[in-house]
């Protein structure tokens, strides 16, 4: 396997965990042909295009030379940046759970008291 056809079946695991189907419908090309291109296949400078394009978070050093690393820089930040941001969305529903939680007790020890006194009353 040439080193391009390497780094090729390497984005699609990344991306598409491994799934050549979901990577041929990403590229628009048949899973056949997208096998091939993690296989032995030629890659030429259109195929290239095309998968940056697809997926612009990729390094086109990274995928022509095989120096870098996969993801831009430009990449790497965004990914913490996201990854920054859904830590504090989850603390934000926890909170929100647990704020939940407690008026659902609230609510309940108001109903309680009534469902007695309607069984003392009936």
């Amino acid at each position: 396997m040439a080193e391009i056809n390497q780094r090729i079946s390497e984005i699609r695991a990344y991306f598409c965990e491994n799934n050549n189907k979901k990577f041929a419908d990403m590229l628009g090309k048949s899973h056949t042909y997208t096998s091939g291109l993690c296989g032995n296949e030629n890659v030429g400078k259109a195929v290239i295009e095309t998968i940056l394009s697809v997926f612009p978070e990729v390094s086109r050093s990274w995928l022509v030379t095989g120096e870098g690393t996969m993801l831009s820089a430009n990449s790497n930040t965004e990914v913490a940046q996201l990854k920054e941001r859904i830590a504090e969305l989850e603390l934000e529903s926890k909170k929100k759970d647990a704020t939940i939680d407690r008026l659902v007790r609230i609510l309940d020890s108001y109903q309680q008291p009534q469902a007695v006194e309607k069984k003392d009353v009936g």
